[in-house]
């Protein structure tokens, strides 16, 4: 019987199954057309937080056993449009290690100069290549670098997900593209940007100055802890339920301009209201 090997994980699984759900349902069950914004905005959300659920999974397996732990990567493949085990090799095992430096695969500096719109706007198909042409350069030896269960996983996940994908087209390709495509598509590219937005301007020298925090209740509720993010990168393989406690333990340590106690507040005033002279210089 598969176990838990923490608790907590009972609403990651949940969350999981919730945006498969969502993504899957509309496929075979017809809509009310009131229902579809809605139904689109919480297949979105639902998906970003499995995306932070997988995240989370690649540094801290949720099962006990192997075999429960690639039956969730096929879960959460579905639920994310993309393979879970991917995440290891770009994730794990290079933003990590390299934490925006120029070897980062997503480094903030890909968003280039101008208007923090136009960097970030410009970061996320620069870095999404990036990723992709850097695991091509890789190739099978990517595969090799996974730890167990992922390294298994990810030969079920390269073949799982191309095979739904053309059978959903195939059954009802509006369907598809509405309540499939777009929610995956759109929730990879705001797991993009996040990067972005936690280490744009951030020190990657500096132990507690490499990223930026969000102290949000609600936003750390939903993205499970990630907006604690120095916390977890000084210790990646911490559970997320333990990431506020370690975060708040370091708080005096980190800069001051790198917490902040409201995601939607901090995107408003550097992304949507007009810059203050000198921001548009980038980093």
């Amino acid at each position: 019987m598969a176990k838990l090997n923490n608790r907590a994980d009972i609403r990651s699984v949940a969350m999981v199954c919730a945006a498969a759900a969502l993504i899957l349902v509309p496929q075979f069950v017809a809509l009310p057309a009131a229902l579809a914004v809605p139904w689109i905005a919480a297949a979105f959300l639902a998906c970003c937080a499995s995306q932070v659920v997988v995240h989370n999974h690649n540094h801290h397996v949720i099962f006990t056993g192997d075999a429960a732990n690639i039956a969730f990567n096929l879960l959460a493949t579905l639920a994310r449009g993309h393979c879970a085990s991917d995440v290891h090799i770009a994730h794990n095992q290079n933003h990590h290690v390299e934490q925006g430096r120029d070897g980062d695969w997503i480094r903030p500096s890909l968003g280039g100069l101008g208007h923090p719109v136009v960097r970030l706007v410009r970061y996320i198909p620069r870095a999404t290549l990036s990723m992709l042409r850097e695991r091509r350069r890789l190739g099978w030896e990517a595969m090799w670098r996974l730890p167990q269960p992922f390294r298994t996983s990810m030969l079920v996940e390269k073949v799982l997900l191309p095979c739904v994908v053309l059978a959903l087209a195939l059954h009802d390709w509006k369907a598809f593209l509405v309540f499939c495509a777009l929610p995956w598509t759109a929730s990879l590219a705001w797991l993009v940007g996040v990067n972005y937005v936690q280490h744009e301007g951030c020190d990657p020298e500096s132990r507690y100055g490499h990223s930026r925090n969000f102290t949000g209740a609600f936003t750390n509720w939903l993205l499970f802890n990630n907006g604690y993010h120095t916390a977890h990168h000084l210790d990646p393989r911490m559970h997320w339920s333990e990431l506020a406690q370690a975060h708040f333990r370091i708080a005096a340590s980190i800069p001051p301009e790198l917490i902040e106690a409201s995601a939607t507040r901090y995107m408003l005033r550097q992304y949507v209201l007009p810059p203050r002279r000198g921001i548009e210089t980038g980093a």
